[in-house]
């Protein structure tokens, strides 16, 4: 559907990217207000013939929803419901605290005499870079500790973040994909569950594991509710095949179904699939690139 069509899926993802827009430009919203409708709404009832219910008038319902919402909308901004715009004054600024707290420690305390627009003022005075940079701005440039500017530039050595081991070499001749793809280590454990599979996870294994063996390029649907040992017989398959040199490749759709098994990536970072689908969207990879290699090359792929 068009992204003109109020609800469709292109709609909605023009939505969710304006509004991330706007958080990534202004920061984080101090209020995250809902409304929803409520089908016992005078304006909603009154409206009704004999014998409707608000389910037959959905006409009805959107139209008194709209008119309520812009309502709102028009008191949020017109009519300071949520306070007014403060004019900062020397020592006269807002400060959180506690109300067990002693007023005198309060005032007292380091900091207090400061907020975001002293230390906005004090780096406009400092450093000549932060008089090019609007108040709103501050934030993406600076961060204030203790009431005091402070340069958000840093080396990402200074973080207590594990070593990065790279291990892959350009001179071996074989893509980082298909590299790392054949470095996963094995589930030597997964392969003995074989033993232990029941009737209809054996019948699958059997099936697929005679497609791959006779490279017949079958596609296989495994279905069946929640619980009830489909991640069992991928772990299995993924394990027998592995052990005997063969290149299995792990997919699923979100990253907590992929964090469970070994080697798993999400579809969409291993087909490097498009996060907008529309009828215009390719995969975004080349026939010599290395995830092309990576799939010539692969045994199975769940």
């Amino acid at each position: 559907m068009s992204p003109s069509f109020i609800g469709s899926p292109r709609d909605m993802r023009r939505r969710y990217m304006d509004a991330m827009a706007l958080v990534r430009k202004f920061g984080k919203p101090d209020i995250f207000l809902t409304m929803t409708c409520n089908p016992n709404w005078d304006e909603i009832r009154t409206e009704l013939l004999p014998g409707q219910t608000p389910q037959d008038r959905p006409d009805l319902v959107v139209r008194v929803f709209h008119a309520k919402l812009q309502e709102l909308k028009h008191r949020l901004t017109k009519y300071d419901i949520l306070g007014k715009l403060q004019l900062h004054l020397l020592n006269m600024h807002m400060v959180a605290f506690h109300e067990r707290q002693m007023v005198e420690r309060v005032v007292n305390r380091p900091g207090a005499d400061r907020s975001m627009l002293t230390a906005y003022f004090e780096a406009n005075r400092l450093h000549e870079e932060a008089r090019g940079i609007l108040y709103r701005d501050f934030p993406e440039w600076y961060t204030c500790q203790s009431g005091k500017g402070k340069s958000m530039g840093k080396d990402i050595k200074t973080f207590p973040l594990p070593p990065i081991i790279d291990t892959y070499d350009d001179a071996i001749g074989t893509a980082r994909e298909v590299y790392e793809e054949e470095s996963i280590e094995l589930a030597l454990a997964d392969a003995v569950l074989k033993d232990s599979l029941n009737e209809e996870q054996m019948a699958a294994y059997d099936k697929i594991m005679s497609a791959v063996k006779t490279d017949q390029g079958r596609l296989f649907f495994v279905d069946g509710p929640g619980g009830t040992g489909k991640t069992y017989l991928y772990r299995v398959l993924l394990a027998t095949l592995r052990n005997q040199g063969k290149i299995a490749v792990a997919t699923a759709t979100s990253g907590i179904a992929a964090s469970i098994l070994p080697g798993g990536r999400t579809a969409h970072s291993r087909f490097k699939i498009p996060l907008t689908i529309d009828d215009g969207a390719v995969c975004c990879f080349t026939e010599q690139s290395g995830t092309a290699e990576l799939l010539r090359k692969s045994s199975l792929i769940i």
